[in-house]
C-alpha cells in the first residue's frame, strides 16, 4: 500500500468532551500518528492532510483563523507517554 500512497487526509475524531481520557488519546492522538508513520513511509506522498476541531486552539477566544497556531505545549510526546502509561 505505501508504493502507490501519495495522500492522506485524516477527519476522524472524538469530539464527545466524556469518554475516557485513553480512548480520547487513542482516537485523537494515536491514530493520527499511526497515518503519519504510514505516509512518512510512503516513497511518493505529496500531502498529509489532519482536519481537527477548534478545541484544538481551545485556549483562543474570538474569531479563530484556519491556520497552523504555535503550540504552548513543548513537550507534547512526554505527556503523550505519561497519559499512555496511565491505569
Amino acid at each position: 500500500m505505501t508504493s502507490t500512497l501519495n495522500v492522506v487526509i485524516n477527519c476522524a475524531a472524538s469530539v464527545d468532551l466524556n469518554v475516557k481520557l485513553d480512548t480520547a488519546v487513542r482516537i485523537n492522538v494515536t491514530g493520527p500518528l499511526k497515518l503519519l508513520k504510514l505516509a512518512r513511509q510512503s516513497p511518493g506522498i505529496e500531502a498529509f492532510v489532519q482536519c481537527s476541531s477548534v478545541f484544538a486552539n481551545s485556549d483562543r477566544t474570538g474569531y479563530v483563523e484556519e491556520t497552523m497556531y504555535k503550540s504552548g505545549v513543548y513537550n507534547w510526546q512526554a505527556d503523550y507517554e505519561k497519559i499512555r502509561g496511565m491505569s
